[in-house]
């Protein structure tokens, strides 16, 4: 996996490209959920921040199709920030991201596929 220098992901940002981060499991209402994070710059000029939490199912290989957490906001909870920087300290001080592992977008998929490997072993 190629995780995105710091300079790569602001790079990726400042052309208006989105950048993933996978969290993995976590625990929402005392049930197990997944997790992982979207980073972007919209249009307006904000940045993004979209946590997707789904149901975890070990017989579906693709992280988009599992069933979202929150029927009213299949898409992920939306978070807006004026800076990159902002975006960024929610992601890693409240989100607990780690900031040497963003990938470009899609690319969560390939640690979705590791995880799921691990759980069969």
């Amino acid at each position: 996996m190629d995780y995105l220098s710091q300079d790569h992901l602001h790079q990726f940002l400042v052309r208006g490209r989105y950048v993933e981060h996978w969290k993995g499991p976590v625990t929402i209402e005392e049930k197990p959920f997944l997790r992982w994070l979207r980073l972007g710059k919209g249009k307006t000029g904000n940045y993004l921040v979209v946590v997707k939490d789904v149901h975890p199912d070990n017989e579906i290989g693709i992280l988009e199709r599992l069933i979202p957490f929150d029927y009213d906001e299949p898409e992920g909870r939306f978070t807006y920030f004026g800076t990159e920087q902002e975006a960024l300290a929610y992601l890693v001080d409240e989100l607990g991201a780690s900031p040497d592992r963003f990938v470009r977008l899609g690319e969560v998929q390939q640690e979705y596929e590791k995880y799921l490997a691990s759980q069969t072993i």
